[in-house]
């Protein structure tokens, strides 16, 4: 795994959403999976940058993506 920084456009393509959704998911503290899964820690942001983009730890994103079921 590499410390590959990714900012919302690029979580969202990966993921298959919308930029709208992910910025949602941000702003509500990333969601947990679904009721009675184990909980998952969220990405913690790294930034922002220097151009004032959010940027996250693309590890961690995918982390916490396959395990609340947004990623296989």
């Amino acid at each position: 795994m590499t410390d590959e920084l990714v900012g919302v456009s690029e979580i969202a393509r990966r993921l298959g959403v919308s930029q709208q959704a992910v910025s949602a998911w941000i702003a509500r503290g990333w969601p947990p999976g679904k009721r009675g899964a184990k909980p998952v820690k969220p990405p913690k942001p790294i930034g922002p940058t220097v151009s004032r983009v959010t940027a996250f730890r693309w590890r961690d994103v995918e982390r916490w993506a396959r395990a609340t079921g947004r990623l296989s």
